[in-house]
């Protein structure tokens, strides 16, 4: 009963190893390419051998013969063998698989990254440690005019030059520079080949890192053309200096013509200057002859007059002074705006000045019932003309004292402000109106109210004006209609004739 069981086990054993053997035959192995074949047959051998010894293990156990049982020992040991090759052919064609799907991978890199730099915009090279070119992408070629020499070695062309560069001493196409491995960053470079100029802007960066300190190490290159931007800034430059010449000739042409309306100018001024003090001298002459006639005559030496001939007598008296006191003012001004206010700066007490301004016009205040008062902080001093000063002071106080009603007053301040010094004359007048605030310092304005019946001349706050100028400081104007105006002046605590 045994022996049929060992059979039995023996048969399944054979067809086991019948159909693994067609499995193997049937089996492509695909992945093992190119190998496939060889190991197909390595793995076919070593389940044959099994397929033998269970066969031989049938006859030998069923009793039919053992003739093939003296060969078994020696196909098994076959097995180990035949498996060890199988298996490392299976590795080797991996590893072959492996390094030819690198290699195809790497073309197909190498073939993308060639198009790309065949098709790039940018003039891209590769110069070698010994100075050759050893690769150059079309635009490359194309703008340089590459020449392929002896081997088909590529070569620069006899006829290119480099005109110039921003730095002298670099030349960025210098194939002895580009294999020592030289570093340039958008180096601009005009070069002619072909009769024709193209501006570059060229960069490159050594090829290897492992050399020896100071041996070639050759050079990456790119280069852009940048002819159409350098011809813009260039044309932009040509137009900014095109430009700046017409300024100059303008600015040129119309100083002459200024110096020609000044020279125009100043004949008029000096004409009107003479004019005016001409018809002054003239015009003081007789009014002071008709001013004596009508004195004389109210005094009676001539003889006896009635009430109306002493009446019109006194008009023509006050009107022939309003004329002389008009020909003096004018006289006055012209020789400020002519420059002739001689300054003579000397040590001077501001408070004292308006003091004296002040006893002066007092007479006059008390006859408008005005009172008049003056507020300073102490002694303030200054370096200034002494007379011009108190001309001003005197101009502006009489003006206010004038222009108040009976019962206003006027405050006269005196003010240190840093290195100035201030006098404002401040009223509770009639004011201005902001209109006339503008005009009222040029000459013969007067405000057209209640004030024009006041009489006066109209040049006593433009000649204020000019002296505070000759002094160096300036004199201003804030009123409200209504309730009273504030002249101020300001000038500088020492005088500077510049």
């Amino acid at each position: 009963m045994a022996g049929w069981v060992v059979v039995a086990l023996d048969v399944i054993a054979f067809f086991a190893f019948s159909i693994a053997l067609v499995l193997v035959l049937r089996e492509r192995f695909e992945n093992s390419n190119p190998y496939s074949g060889v190991i197909k047959l390595l793995f076919a051998l070593a389940v044959l051998v099994y397929v033998f010894v269970a066969f031989s293990n049938i006859l030998e156990h069923a009793g039919i013969t053992a003739v093939l049982d003296e060969y078994e020992d020696y196909v098994e040991i076959l097995f180990v063998p035949l498996i060890a090759y199988a298996v490392y052919t299976m590795h080797t064609a991996r590893l072959y698989n492996d390094a030819r799907r690198a290699a195809e991978l790497l073309n197909a890199e190498h073939g993308l990254l060639t198009a790309i730099i065949d098709t790039s915009p940018t003039g891209i090279m590769l110069v070698t440690s010994a100075g050759t070119l050893a690769f150059a992408n079309d635009m490359a070629r194309e703008t340089l005019r590459l020449q392929s020499g002896p081997g088909e070695s590529l070569q620069m062309p006899d006829d290119l030059t480099c005109l110039s560069t921003q730095d002298s001493s670099v030349r960025p196409l210098s194939l002895e520079g580009l294999a020592r491995g030289v570093t340039l960053f958008g180096s601009t470079c005009i070069v002619e080949t072909g009769g024709k100029k193209v501006a570059l802007s060229v960069s490159s960066s050594p090829l290897g890192t492992d050399a020896a300190p100071g041996a070639p190490q050759g050079s990456v290159v790119a280069f852009v053309d940048v002819t159409e931007r350098e011809e813009a800034r260039q044309g932009l430059l040509d137009a900014q200096a095109r430009y700046s010449l017409d300024l100059e000739r303008t600015v040129d042409e119309r100083t002459v013509e200024l110096l020609a309306v000044n020279r125009e100018l100043g004949t008029v001024n000096r004409a009107k200057r003479e004019f005016v003090a001409n018809v002054s001298h003239e015009l003081k002459t007789p009014l002071s002859a008709v001013r004596g006639f009508a004195e004389l005559l109210l005094s009676g030496a001539p003889g006896p007059i009635n009430a109306e001939q002493a009446k019109q007598l006194q008009i023509v008296a006050d009107s022939s002074q309003e004329l002389l006191a008009l020909v003096e003012r004018l006289l006055e001004l012209e020789r400020v705006e002519s420059g002739h206010a001689v300054v003579t700066p000397s040590h001077v007490e501001l408070d004292q000045v308006v003091e004296g301004v002040v006893d002066l016009i007092e007479p006059l205040a008390r006859e408008r019932g005005v009172k008049v008062v003056v507020e300073s902080v102490g002694s303030v001093v200054a370096e200034t003309d002494a007379g011009l000063l108190g001309q001003i002071v005197r101009n502006l106080v009489s003006n206010a004292v004038k222009f108040t009603p009976s019962n206003g007053s006027v405050t006269v301040k005196v003010l240190e402000v840093g290195e100035y010094r201030r006098i404002s004359v401040a009223d509770t007048g009639v004011g201005i109106a902001t209109a006339d605030q503008e005009r009222i310092f040029e000459p013969f304005a007067q405000v057209a109210d209640s004030a024009a019946t006041r009489g006066g001349t109209g040049l006593g706050l433009a000649i204020c004006r000019e002296l505070a100028h000759a002094l160096g400081g300036s004199v201003w104007l804030k009123s409200v209609p209504g309730e009273g105006s504030t002249f101020t002046l300001e000038i500088p605590a020492r005088f500077s004739a510049g």
